[in-house]
């Protein structure tokens, strides 16, 4: 952990800051995952400089800090709203100066209703969120220090995101991102057979949701299961771990290598707080499919 930051909305037992975060009011459920506060101190001129790998799309509203995100091998400024789209390889970012942020994770099923595009076209990209949508967002994440009633407004600030489209979900896009969650290691034919569609219709209601292939979010699934493993942020069985385990060692390299860009053993013993803030908020989700929501977090200090 870099020793220079100092978490204001929690930590791991590890040291790793973590956001606030819980579920959305029930009535949104199938529409957007976890909403989030983060708000972290450090240097005014302190820079991290990091990664992410989000299996959802994502908005999240900058609030402090000076966010840059690489694209096209330059780095560009954000704040505000930012409607950040899945990731199929390392999303590099950096922050300068103490951050807050707040948002919430858009589940695949909803992704075409609320957001009106195709996945594939912001997969591994970002765009500003302007207009109504916008600004509703920005006003409601106005004041993170305000947990309560900042979660309050941005859950109505969904509800009117909603409105104003179809407020349809693609079951066959839900039904797949509620499995891959239960087991990664699965065959996209299995699951096409389980969810009562072809493999084709599954290839196609996935990349139009998730942004990339079955394969392609299956095989990052996997890898996230076993990022979360290294990070302390997952409690695994036997059973769980002997399914985690790649085909071989040179197969995890090419794994790591592809979604951090480093090692294994590199990987283990770099710092890397805003992929890790992503990766928690996700086991939080995990956890809670998994019936265990009533449960203690068990890697929380």
């Amino acid at each position: 952990m870099n020793d220079v930051l100092v978490a204001r909305t929690g930590i791991t037992k590890r040291g790793h800051p973590v956001s606030v975060n819980r579920p959305p009011d029930e009535d949104l459920g199938r529409h957007i995952a976890r909403l989030f506060i983060t708000i972290v101190d450090q240097p005014e001129d302190g820079v991290i400089e990091d990664f992410i790998v989000s299996e959802t799309g994502f908005i999240r509203i900058l609030l402090t800090g000076e966010w840059q995100a690489l694209e096209g091998g330059e780095w560009r400024d954000y704040a505000g709203p930012i409607l950040f789209g899945a990731q199929s390889r390392p999303f590099r970012c950096r922050v300068r100066g103490p951050f807050a942020m707040c948002g919430f994770a858009i589940l695949p099923g909803a992704w075409r209703s609320l957001t009106g595009i195709d996945h594939r076209d912001l997969a591994d990209r970002v765009r500003r969120l302007v207009g109504p949508v916008g600004d509703r967002l920005d006003q409601a994440g106005a004041d993170p220090w305000s947990h309560g009633p900042t979660f309050a407004a941005l859950n109505a600030a969904v509800r009117d995101w909603i409105r104003l489209g179809s407020g349809e979900v693609d079951a066959v896009a839900e039904r797949f991102d509620r499995r891959i969650h239960v087991d990664p290691t699965r065959s996209v034919a299995d699951l096409a057979r389980e969810i009562a569609v072809t493999p084709r219709t599954l290839d196609r209601r996935v990349q139009a949701s998730f942004g990339m292939s079955p394969k392609m979010v299956l095989r990052r699934a996997r890898f996230l299961d076993m990022a979360a493993t290294v990070r302390g942020l997952a409690v695994p069985d036997e059973e769980m771990l002997a399914a985690l385990r790649f085909y071989d060692q040179s197969h995890q390299v090419r794994e790591f290598r592809h979604f951090t860009g480093m090692t294994p053993g590199a990987f283990q013993r770099a710092s890397t707080p805003l992929f890790n803030l992503a990766l928690e908020s996700r086991q939080r989700r995990k956890f809670e499919l998994a019936g265990q929501a009533d449960e203690r977090i068990p890697w929380l200090a």
